[in-house]
């Protein structure tokens, strides 16, 4: 809850919550916060977490957002299935629902330098080798080089691999919609602030107007 630190009566949008497991842990950080969940494919589990929280608002459609805006956006695990126009465009959807001087934290997964070798290696292991996955993409994401070259092969322009995701072209995308980096977090070796030995960064913005 840190990186999100919900206050009072906050007003909070969730976007790609999933099973909403992080609504959940908002209402019982702050009640009073105003919560909604929005998700094209919403987890079943969703429903659960909304059962106890009557309140949190769930949508599969993003027509009813817009318009509305959010001292907090928050976007986890959802990003790294997106390039190109189709990356631009959920990079638009949530910068314009921030509200002036809000929050948007965004998590991604690592899959640059260590973590690209790491995650790739288990992945044979377990043969789970995301598609798209060769030997030249891992070696170029080992050694952090951009630009590897990633395709949707779904409609809607979703990636189901994560193989050749950089999670540093975020920053100039958002840097463009006005947004500020203000903090930077690791998982699960928080102690450890670096992508090296790490899986997952989570990234904290600021609107600026």
């Amino acid at each position: 809850m840190g990186i999100i630190d919900p206050q009072p009566n906050d007003s909070i949008l969730d976007y790609g919550t999933g099973d909403a497991f992080t609504l959940k842990l908002i209402k019982e950080a702050q009640p009073s916060a105003k919560c909604i969940g929005y998700d094209p494919f919403l987890d079943s589990a969703a429903h659960e977490v909304k059962a106890t929280y009557p309140d949190i608002e769930l949508l599969t459609e993003f027509a009813p957002l817009k318009g509305q805006s959010f001292a907090k956006v928050l976007c986890f695990e959802t990003l790294e299935h997106f390039d190109g126009r189709f990356l631009e465009t959920r990079l638009d959807e949530l910068t314009g629902l921030v509200a002036p001087q809000g929050r948007l934290v965004i998590s991604v997964p690592i899959e640059i330098g260590p973590a690209s070798l790491f995650k790739n290696a288990v992945r044979v292991q377990m043969g789970k080798v995301h598609p798209g996955t060769t030997l030249a993409k891992v070696v170029q994401s080992t050694l952090y080089q951009r630009n590897l070259g990633r395709s949707a092969a779904d409609t809607g322009g979703y990636i189901n691999s994560h193989v050749g995701f950089d999670y540093r072209s975020l920053l100039p995308l958002l840097e463009k919609r006005n947004f500020r980096l203000m903090q930077t977090s690791f998982s699960p070796l928080a102690g450890f602030a670096t992508d090296a030995v790490n899986s997952q960064i989570f990234l904290r913005f600021l609107r600026n107007t």
